[in-house]
């Protein structure tokens, strides 16, 4: 279906209807499936596969004109923190769950560019998306969460 909407409506209007539709997707599932129910490191490294996977590789197969990433920001942003592996060990970018948590739940720190918390959310590849509250959303969904 995809396929034939950027085939069939201009470039601006696929990527607009493209976008709207994304984010509304990623706003549900974020409510509905990462805040509601309990994940483990395993559950969220596969759905992040998914999303890349699916949704996203829909999208470039259909060659949505620009932007296949945006409206999903927020639904990638938290999966990355939610897959993050537990307890020191620490992923390719030095991040580990721990340290993450550390850092959301540590009201001195502040938040924004060019901060602490800022430049470790750019290291992970999720930039400025992904707040302290929703980080601290998300993760209470761990076991490994002691808040």
């Amino acid at each position: 279906m995809l396929s034939a909407l950027t085939s069939s409506l201009p470039p601006t209007a696929a990527t607009a209807l493209y976008r709207r539709t994304s984010t509304a997707l990623s706003t549900t599932l974020y409510d509905r499936l990462l805040v509601n129910r309990a994940w483990s490191e395993a559950g969220a490294k596969q759905l992040a596969f998914d999303l890349e996977h699916g949704f996203l590789q829909a999208a470039r197969e259909a060659k949505v004109p620009r932007g296949v990433g945006r409206g999903w920001e927020l639904l990638r942003g938290a999966t990355t923190v939610l897959a993050l592996p537990a307890g020191e060990s620490q992923d390719e970018g030095g991040v580990s769950f721990a340290r993450v948590m550390r850092m959301a739940w540590d009201d001195v720190a502040p938040e924004g560019e060019g901060s602490e918390w800022g430049k470790m959310l750019e290291g992970m590849g999720v930039g400025e998306v992904v707040g302290k509250a929703q980080a601290r959303q998300v993760m209470r969904r761990r076991p490994e969460c002691w808040r």
